[in-house]
């Protein structure tokens, strides 16, 4: 007389509130090495760029003379690399995140694979190339509206094209993934959790901004300062840029803890 079968019990389901794992570290160092030889490559189309736009033999020279030890081109090529850098590393360790969360069986946060097979091919083709145009039309106008020694304007184009690299591709997700993305899956879709990191991130970027402005404002008028006006509204450019990632990388950390 065989023994009766024991029931079985299903598996849980899986819970679509809770938080997704923590990165483990190694997959930050995974993204981070794949990271530099794009940036890498990505400084030198800069370098290339700048040079043909804003580097003549004249502000070559110029520039030589300002900046001792270091060779303009190379100047442009770290300048650009470095900006990218920090950004690649946090849209490589997305991807990442990605293919961890397929191959274990849970519904990945970054929708890479949703929606139409032309969505994310088109935002990273189109990331480098809107930051490489945005950057180039700013240090333009820049050198065109104000008396900048030579030279400046390839520096502000090879930060702006760097830093301007990540913060595309991060356009490109909030605005043309995830909405395609809740469009195929809901004809009425509400809001989701990266909408609302992404609204209260440019809330409080915006905020630290103004923070910021209020400060220097108070600092230059007690000390009586008078800085260069395209310096200031450089630095108030590269807190805004710098200062949004950051502040998007710490709710999603936040909300991942909860």
């Amino acid at each position: 007389m065989s023994a009766a079968a024991l029931p079985t019990v299903p598996p849980p389901a899986p819970d679509d509130d809770a938080p997704p794992p923590r990165t483990p570290l190694r997959r930050w160092l995974l993204a981070a090495a794949l990271s530099v030889p794009i940036a890498a490559a990505y400084g030198l189309v800069a370098m290339l760029l700048g040079r043909l736009m804003f580097l003549d033999p004249a502000a070559e020279a110029g520039l030589r003379d300002r900046v001792d030890g270091i060779a303009p081109l190379l100047l442009l090529w770290v300048l650009a690399a470095a900006a990218a850098l920090g950004g690649l590393v946090f849209v490589v360790r997305e991807v990442l995140d990605h293919r961890a969360a397929r191959r274990e069986g849970r519904e990945p946060v970054l929708p890479v694979g949703t929606g139409p097979s032309w969505v994310w091919p088109a935002v990273f083709a189109a990331s480098p190339v809107v930051a490489l145009g945005g950057a180039a039309l700013v240090a333009a106008a820049t050198a065109s509206l104000s008396d900048l020694e030579q030279g400046e304007p390839a520096l502000i184009f090879a930060v702006l094209a760097g830093g301007w690299l990540s913060f595309m591709a991060a356009i490109g997700w909030a605005l043309v993934a995830l909405r395609r993305a809740k469009e195929d899956a809901d004809p009425q879709p509400v809001e989701g959790i990266e909408d609302t990191w992404f609204q209260q991130a440019a809330a409080q970027s915006f905020w630290d901004v103004v923070i910021v402005l209020g400060l220097g404002t108070f600092v230059l008028s007690v000390w009586r300062v008078q800085p260069d006006a395209n310096l200031v509204l450089l630095g108030l450019l590269l807190v805004a840029m710098v200062d949004f990632p950051v502040r998007l990388l710490l709710l999603k950390r936040r909300e991942e803890r909860a």
